[in-house]
Protein backbone atom coordinates (compact mmCIF):
# COMPACT_ATOMS: atom_id res chain seq x y z
CA UNK A 1 0.00 0.00 0.00
CA UNK A 2 1.41 3.37 -0.97
CA UNK A 3 0.75 6.49 1.02
CA UNK A 4 -0.25 9.62 -0.80
CA UNK A 5 2.05 12.46 0.14
CA UNK A 6 1.08 16.07 -0.26
CA UNK A 7 3.36 17.64 -2.85
CA UNK A 8 5.35 20.51 -1.44
CA UNK A 9 6.95 23.19 -3.59
CA UNK A 10 10.61 22.44 -4.22
CA UNK A 11 12.72 25.25 -2.78
CA UNK A 12 15.96 23.34 -2.77
CA UNK A 13 17.62 21.46 0.03
CA UNK A 14 15.86 22.54 3.16
CA UNK A 15 18.87 21.92 5.39
CA UNK A 16 20.76 24.83 3.82
CA UNK A 17 19.58 28.02 5.45
CA UNK A 18 21.37 30.41 3.12
CA UNK A 19 19.29 32.90 1.14
CA UNK A 20 22.05 33.34 -1.47
CA UNK A 21 22.10 29.60 -2.13
CA UNK A 22 18.32 29.45 -2.28
CA UNK A 23 18.24 32.34 -4.77
CA UNK A 24 20.69 30.50 -7.02
CA UNK A 25 18.62 27.34 -6.72
CA UNK A 26 15.42 29.20 -7.66
CA UNK A 27 17.22 30.73 -10.65
CA UNK A 28 18.32 27.26 -11.76
CA UNK A 29 14.70 26.09 -11.73
CA UNK A 30 13.59 29.10 -13.79
CA UNK A 31 16.48 28.53 -16.19
CA UNK A 32 15.35 24.95 -16.77
CA UNK A 33 11.88 26.17 -17.78
CA UNK A 34 13.31 28.97 -19.92
CA UNK A 35 15.51 26.54 -21.81
CA UNK A 36 12.34 24.60 -22.71
CA UNK A 37 10.85 27.72 -24.31
CA UNK A 38 8.55 28.89 -21.49
CA UNK A 39 8.09 32.61 -22.35
CA UNK A 40 7.29 33.62 -18.77
CA UNK A 41 10.41 31.86 -17.50
CA UNK A 42 12.48 33.44 -20.28
CA UNK A 43 11.31 36.87 -19.18
CA UNK A 44 12.07 36.06 -15.54
CA UNK A 45 15.52 34.75 -16.48
CA UNK A 46 16.14 37.98 -18.37
CA UNK A 47 15.30 39.91 -15.22
CA UNK A 48 17.63 37.73 -13.16
CA UNK A 49 20.55 38.43 -15.49
CA UNK A 50 19.61 42.11 -15.84
CA UNK A 51 19.50 42.73 -12.10
CA UNK A 52 21.96 40.05 -10.98
CA UNK A 53 19.48 37.97 -8.95
CA UNK A 54 20.64 34.40 -8.54
CA UNK A 55 23.06 35.01 -11.38
CA UNK A 56 25.86 37.44 -12.10
CA UNK A 57 24.57 40.59 -13.79
CA UNK A 58 25.06 40.12 -17.53
CA UNK A 59 23.27 42.18 -20.19
CA UNK A 60 24.27 39.86 -23.02
CA UNK A 61 22.53 36.93 -21.34
CA UNK A 62 19.62 39.12 -20.21
CA UNK A 63 19.13 40.11 -23.85
CA UNK A 64 19.20 36.46 -24.88
CA UNK A 65 16.27 35.68 -22.58
CA UNK A 66 14.31 38.91 -23.14
CA UNK A 67 14.28 38.73 -26.94
CA UNK A 68 11.75 35.94 -27.49
CA UNK A 69 9.13 37.35 -25.09
CA UNK A 70 9.77 40.81 -26.58
CA UNK A 71 9.23 39.49 -30.09
CA UNK A 72 6.00 37.86 -28.89
CA UNK A 73 4.66 41.21 -27.65
CA UNK A 74 5.68 41.38 -23.98
CA UNK A 75 5.91 45.16 -23.46
CA UNK A 76 8.05 44.85 -20.32
CA UNK A 77 10.54 42.61 -22.13
CA UNK A 78 10.57 45.12 -25.01
CA UNK A 79 11.36 47.90 -22.54
CA UNK A 80 14.29 45.96 -21.08
CA UNK A 81 15.65 45.13 -24.55
CA UNK A 82 15.53 48.85 -25.29
CA UNK A 83 17.24 49.65 -21.99
CA UNK A 84 20.04 47.21 -22.72
CA UNK A 85 20.66 48.74 -26.14
CA UNK A 86 20.39 52.26 -24.73
CA UNK A 87 23.15 51.82 -22.17
CA UNK A 88 25.22 48.96 -23.58
CA UNK A 89 27.55 47.03 -21.33
CA UNK A 90 31.24 46.30 -21.20
CA UNK A 91 33.00 44.52 -18.37
CA UNK A 92 36.16 46.50 -18.87
CA UNK A 93 37.61 48.73 -21.57
CA UNK A 94 39.99 46.11 -22.97
CA UNK A 95 37.65 43.12 -23.01
CA UNK A 96 34.20 43.63 -24.53
CA UNK A 97 31.72 41.04 -23.29
CA UNK A 98 28.42 42.81 -23.25
CA UNK A 99 26.02 44.40 -25.68
CA UNK A 100 27.14 47.27 -27.86
CA UNK A 101 25.31 50.52 -27.20
CA UNK A 102 22.83 51.19 -30.01
CA UNK A 103 20.38 54.11 -29.52
CA UNK A 104 18.60 53.38 -32.82
CA UNK A 105 17.86 49.78 -31.78
CA UNK A 106 16.85 51.00 -28.32
CA UNK A 107 14.37 53.42 -29.90
CA UNK A 108 12.80 50.63 -31.97
CA UNK A 109 12.15 48.53 -28.86
CA UNK A 110 11.03 51.48 -26.75
CA UNK A 111 8.55 52.46 -29.50
CA UNK A 112 7.11 48.91 -29.58
CA UNK A 113 6.70 48.87 -25.80
CA UNK A 114 5.25 52.41 -25.73
CA UNK A 115 2.70 51.40 -28.38
CA UNK A 116 1.55 48.68 -25.96
CA UNK A 117 1.14 51.23 -23.16
CA UNK A 118 4.47 50.96 -21.33
CA UNK A 119 4.94 54.44 -19.85
CA UNK A 120 8.60 53.89 -18.92
CA UNK A 121 9.34 53.03 -22.55
CA UNK A 122 7.54 56.17 -23.76
CA UNK A 123 9.65 58.29 -21.38
CA UNK A 124 12.85 56.54 -22.47
CA UNK A 125 12.02 57.10 -26.14
CA UNK A 126 11.37 60.77 -25.48
CA UNK A 127 14.68 61.00 -23.58
CA UNK A 128 16.54 59.58 -26.61
CA UNK A 129 14.80 62.07 -28.90
CA UNK A 130 15.54 65.04 -26.64
CA UNK A 131 19.20 64.03 -26.44
CA UNK A 132 19.32 63.99 -30.24
CA UNK A 133 20.36 60.32 -30.30
CA UNK A 134 17.45 59.33 -32.57
CA UNK A 135 15.15 61.19 -34.92
CA UNK A 136 11.69 62.18 -33.77
CA UNK A 137 10.29 59.80 -36.41
CA UNK A 138 11.27 56.74 -34.35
Amino acid sequence: MTMKHEELPDYGPRDIDDEYFQEIYRADRVLARAEKGDLEAMYEMGLRFYFGEGRRENYRLALKYFLKPAEEGNACAQYYVGSIYETGETENEKEFRGVKQNPEEAAIWFAKAAALGNEDAAKALERLREAGLVSSEK
